[in-house]
């Protein structure tokens, strides 16, 4: 039986950004991962032809470079090799009569593009952005905090109230849905349709409750951080996060199923993997797994409230999504040379999108699916053979 300070359950970018954190910060770190290699769903291979790199899952991360934890491990994670390749254009969409538009990561020039869609447009995105910015340094501590601890009580509270018992402006605007919120700001159907369909990237739906808050989210993290990739594939930042904890004495150990948490007086105290060993953990087991998992088999041998188990047993999972690796002889001609940045979207409509989603939730295959289309090689020359290219057609939802 091995001892640790700290056993981290699963090996996703989560796990292994909490494992590099705290074992930077002295504690003997154990992680434990299931598959064959480490990363969740953060993975890099070789599946059309040799030579062509293909992030299968997670690729770009735009969220990540702009969050607190970045902040304190970039520097250790570009001494280990990662190198973020970006873009000020980091989204556009074409439709099939060939119309398109792009998003920057500057304001003015995507209010002069929302303007050339639709004169007042370019206004209406400056006002929807303006107003989420008042909100902006209160919502994005919430990311990195425990939603249960007084800090964030206290952010949520003068975000939802307004301290004269009623509710504070912005109450009412997260709870409108991306359609609401799209059809309220924007006349020009291109500019809804290239902000629709971010909104499945986070699993939701266009008519999800909240989903508009979903709107400002995506744009401003856009903006901010752009549409980033790695440098020679998407696990480069897995084996960066995972040389810091082994360079801090950490260890990391795949084909390691764990079993059971190990549970003593209302305490975690260790973990089983599925071969019999066990390992103990004098501070903390932290899981990064799904909430089914963690309370219907992790600790299916712990004394867990009745009304967590019957929350597990409902866990609803998002939507789904097909996708579709190419090995490209060259890199795609786009009717607008601007795609060529970022992550585009190929649909028809904002409600062609919505009308996908509602399909695919009844169980029926998308009749104009939604596209996702990214082509790394665009950024990184590096992932596929001299002249060539890769892309990954994404079906949003499925």
């Amino acid at each position: 039986m091995e001892a640790y300070d700290i056993i981290t359950v699963g090996s996703g970018h989560n796990a292994l950004v909490a494992a590099a954190l705290l074992a930077r910060a002295g504690n003997r770190v154990l992680v434990l991962e299931k598959n064959d290699k480490s990363g969740g769903f953060v993975r890099t291979e070789e599946v059309t032809l040799p030579g062509f790199k293909h992030d299968l899952y997670a690729t770009r991360y735009p969220l990540f470079l702009i969050s607190k934890a970045y902040g304190e491990l970039e520097a250790d994670l570009r001494a280990r090799g990662l190198e973020y390749l970006n873009t000020d254009l980091p989204t556009g969409v074409v439709l099939p009569d060939g119309r398109s538009a792009i998003l920057s990561s500057d304001l003015e020039t995507s209010a002069a593009e929302f303007d050339r869609l639709s004169p007042g447009d370019g206004q209406a995105l400056a006002d929807l952005m303006g107003e989420f910015g008042k909100y902006a340094h209160k919502v994005f501590p919430l990311f990195s905090l425990d939603l249960a601890s007084k800090e964030a009580q206290v952010l949520i509270g003068e975000l939802m109230g307004s301290g004269k018992g009623d509710f504070a402006p912005f109450a009412a605007e997260f709870m409108q849905t991306a359609r609401d919120v799209l059809n309220d700001r924007f006349r020009s159907p291109v500019a809804k349709a290239l902000i629709a369909p971010w909104v499945p990237h986070l699993g939701r739906t266009l008519d999800s409750v909240s989903s508009g808050f979903d709107v400002s989210l995506l744009l401003s993290a856009l903006m901010a951080g752009g549409m980033p990739v790695p440098r020679s594939g998407a696990d480069m930042l897995v084996k960066a996060l995972a040389r810091i904890v082994t360079d801090h004495g950490g260890a990391i150990r795949c084909d390691a199923p764990v079993d059971r948490i190990l549970v003593e007086r209302g305490r975690a105290v260790g973990v089983r993997v599925k071969d019999g060993d066990t390992y103990t953990a004098g501070r903390a087991v932290i899981a990064s797994v799904n909430a089914d998992q963690l309370y219907l088999k992790l600790l299916a041998d712990a004394d867990v409230p009745r009304p967590l188990v019957q929350q597990a047993k409902r866990y609803p999972y998002g939507l789904g999504c097909v996708q579709i690796q190419l090995a490209l002889s060259k890199l795609p001609d786009w009717p607008d040379d601007r795609l060529r940045a970022g992550e585009p979207h190929l649909l028809r409509s904002m409600e062609a999108c919505a009308l996908a989603i509602a399909q695919a939730k009844n169980g029926d295959l998308p009749s104009e699916p939604t596209l996702s289309v990214d082509v790394p090689t665009q950024h990184d020359p590096s992932r596929a053979p001299r002249g060539m290219g890769c892309v990954r057609f994404l079906e949003l939802p499925a």
